[in-house]
């Protein structure tokens, strides 16, 4: 309500009170990154009539159409909507805050204290893991890109086990954060964390690839090189199949892990909580992905069967309901 408040008080300082109506029905499109100017698109005509009764502008506000901008289409952009699905389903989770908060503790270790915890391991005779840690680009993990956490968790998936066996908080005592390293060597003896870890990490490798999907093209799989997927005019044009892919993917992948056996995650909790964080990403992305089975993401599908004829149904019922607002 408040962004809509302050969306039309933009227009009004733009185009002036007398010509707000005008304006917002020629507005064709809201692009969106799923937050909550999504609703702008539904906003109703009396939040119209309101505001301007609240700025006391004396304008006649037509009714003739339920919404503010009736002949905007919600644009949400794919990356944004997938982002989305993957932080609502990682917060399924119920023990994903404490576990985000010790990887990016341990994160943090290692990239400040890198270079003390290679003179002990070392020192111990584990110049191997010594040289892994070292070899290792640690990324950064942001809290408005979801996707980012699953760069990290890679990169931890690689070292954990190793750092599980040999580490001893002991020589880090004298650390400038003495209950970070302390945390840290909680979570590397925990074996729920480690089961925590398998799941979502597999969970967020599988999003961000659907996320990462849209940026490739049909014509030009894995197999090929970088620069002849970089250099394809076909890239990014991935629309036509956007909404039959991600619904197929998530299907597939609820479907793989409710095939999984307790053992593969050390106990029935953890995995009943992970098939529920699947399911529930699934079950969201049939809401949150319904645009690209609309009207106008249908338009690229016409050589599909059926889809023209949904089309033209469609259209026909925006008629009959704009006929029946005049009426």
């Amino acid at each position: 309500m408040h962004k809509t408040i302050a969306l039309l008080w933009q227009i009004v300082l733009m185009v002036g009170a007398e010509n707000v109506q005008r304006f917002c029905r020629s507005v064709r499109a809201l692009v969106t990154d799923m937050g909550a100017e999504r609703i702008f698109v539904r906003a109703p005509i009396g939040i119209l009539q309101n505001f301007m009764r609240h700025i006391g502008a004396d304008v006649y506000i037509r009714t003739d159409s339920p919404c503010v901008f009736p002949g905007a289409l919600l644009v949400p952009g794919w990356k944004h909507a997938i982002d989305l699905l993957l932080s609502r389903g990682l917060w399924l989770l119920p023990y994903i805050p404490k576990f985000v908060k010790q990887a990016k503790a341990m994160v943090a270790f290692l990239r400040e204290d890198l270079q003390l915890v290679c003179e002990n391991f070392r020192g111990r005779g584990l110049a191997g893991l010594a040289a892994l840690l070292e070899n290792e680009t640690l990324p950064t993990f942001a809290n408005w890109r979801w996707a980012t956490l699953d760069r990290v968790l890679q990169c931890l998936s690689r070292l954990v086990w190793s750092l599980a066996l040999v580490f001893d908080a002991k020589p880090f005592r004298n650390s400038q954060d003495t209950t970070r390293v302390k945390s840290i060597a909680e979570t590397l003896a925990s074996e729920a964390w480690m089961s925590q870890l398998v799941f979502v990490s597999w969970y967020t490798n599988v999003m961000t690839k659907l996320l990462d999907w849209v940026g490739g093209c049909r014509c030009h799989g894995l197999e090929t090189t970088p620069a002849e997927r970089a250099s394809c005019n076909w890239k990014g044009r991935r629309l036509p199949e956007a909404h039959a892919h991600a619904t197929s993917t998530l299907r597939g992948a609820m479907e793989e892990v409710n095939s999984w056996t307790p053992e593969m995650l050390r106990g029935y909790e953890l995995l009943r909580q992970g098939q529920a964080c699947m399911r529930g990403t699934f079950l969201l992305s049939l809401e949150k992905l319904q645009f690209l089975d609309e009207l106008p993401c249908l338009l690229v599908r016409l050589d599909q069967p059926g889809v023209r004829d949904r089309c033209q149904w469609d259209v026909d019922g925006c008629s009959r309901g704009l006929r029946s607002c005049r009426s």
